[in-house]
């Protein structure tokens, strides 16, 4: 289980996502990508991931998703806009989940699985923020979570109009301060994007050191920026605990007509021995000034 936040209104979409997977109560691994940006002919989003993430050799979530979106878009009836991949990713979720064998072997406990879509669907050079999720355990907007998965995803999805904002999670939230979600949601219509990546961080970074996470969140984390406007490119960030030799970056995938496809295993680093590492804890400010 891990936790994934949105921030999502009419000035930006911001996501981030812990990169830990476990398996019962020892941890598998900590850089375990769950972050897929996702281009399609009328949009951009990023799709992030908390639960299953795999049965080791036989199945991963992540590598699933990532081809199943760009076969959205080369086979049957294409799908080339954001809300058919999301209604063909809930589909496609529920027939995997059904009649994989391997799946099916598991404990219903542990089927659990819970996708979520944020971004914005282009109209007349602008961007229509659009938030959905799909799970087979889990109803973010009635707050309800299972114990166990059931047999079919549930998709629910929204668009948001006009000013308002809107922060959004899946995964274990048993840590996180509705309080501070309040504030974060007020101030995404009026912070940087980059301002917004740190407050979810922190969140995150937060919820980790609670006992109420289980230890079932990491403290790895990646984070996505999305602009309403088309014609921006998207920025990630990689924001480490600990330093490392090289900088991970989020999955891509296309469910377009010019090129469906996806790419993965992205990381960035110094070919040579004296460069020094890529990847560093960033200094909180306010502490060092303490000191």
């Amino acid at each position: 289980m891990t936790l994934c936040i949105a921030a999502l209104s009419s000035k930006s979409c911001v996501v981030c996502a812990d990169r830990r997977i476990t398996s019962g109560k020892r941890t598998e691994n900590e850089e375990h990508d769950k972050t897929i940006v996702v281009f399609a002919d009328d949009g951009k989003a990023v799709a992030t991931f908390s639960g299953l993430a795999q049965i080791r050799h036989r199945f991963d979530t992540h590598k699933w998703l990532l081809a199943t979106i760009e076969t959205l878009g080369v086979s049957g009836v294409p799908q080339y806009t954001l809300a058919g991949v999301i209604n063909g990713l809930n589909a496609a979720l529920t027939h995997e989940f059904q009649t994989n064998p391997d799946i099916q072997k598991l404990p219903r406990a542990s089927r659990r699985l819970s996708v979520m879509m944020a971004g914005y669907v282009f109209q007349n050079g602008r961007g229509v923020p659009l938030i959905a999720s799909t799970s087979n355990f889990e109803r973010p907007v009635d707050r309800i979570v299972l114990p166990e998965a059931e047999d079919a995803f549930t998709l629910q999805h929204g668009i948001i109009q006009g000013e308002a904002s809107i922060v959004g999670f899946v995964g274990n939230g048993a840590a996180l301060w509705p309080g501070q979600l309040k504030k974060i949601t007020e101030a995404s219509l009026r912070a940087s994007p980059k301002a917004m990546a740190r407050a979810l961080l922190d969140q995150i970074r937060r919820a980790s050191d609670d006992k109420r996470s289980l230890d079932l969140i990491g403290k790895q984390v990646t984070s996505v920026h999305i602009s309403p406007d088309p014609s921006h490119g998207v920025i990630t960030d990689y924001h480490t605990a600990v330093v490392r030799r090289d900088v991970a970056l989020p999955a891509a995938a296309w469910a377009t007509r010019q090129a469906p496809g996806f790419v993965t295993d992205i990381r960035v680093g110094p070919e040579d021995a004296d460069t020094p590492d890529l990847a560093v804890p960033q200094v909180n400010k306010k502490k060092r000034r303490r000191r």
